[in-house]
């Protein structure tokens, strides 16, 4: 489920997380449990790329796109907000 359509794959303490969203979709949410805690992950997708750079915090710090699951019975907030992958300045002159 969440694998495919959200680009969140688990592994044994946590998640990797590299977003695929569809292109219709600003945001998703979803909560994922593991053996001891939670991650309660917002995905934001404001200029409907679908796909990019994914810029993680957790907790309000930033991460890597592997996130591990709290082992103290809470839930860890994780926001990701995607990005283009490549961001050309405007003024980006083409070399004929």
């Amino acid at each position: 489920g969440v694998e495919g359509i959200l680009g969140l794959r688990l592994h044994g303490d946590g998640i990797s997380i590299q977003p695929c969203l569809p292109k219709t979709w600003r945001t998703a949410c979803v909560t994922i449990k593991g053996p001891a805690g939670s991650l309660s992950i917002t995905i934001q997708d404001p200029e409907r790329l679908g796909q990019g750079i994914a810029e993680i915090t957790v907790a309000g710090v930033p991460a890597g796109t592997k996130v591990a699951f709290p082992t103290d019975g809470s839930v860890r907030q994780v926001e990701v907000r995607l990005k283009r992958l490549l961001d050309r300045p405007a003024d980006f002159a083409k070399v004929t």
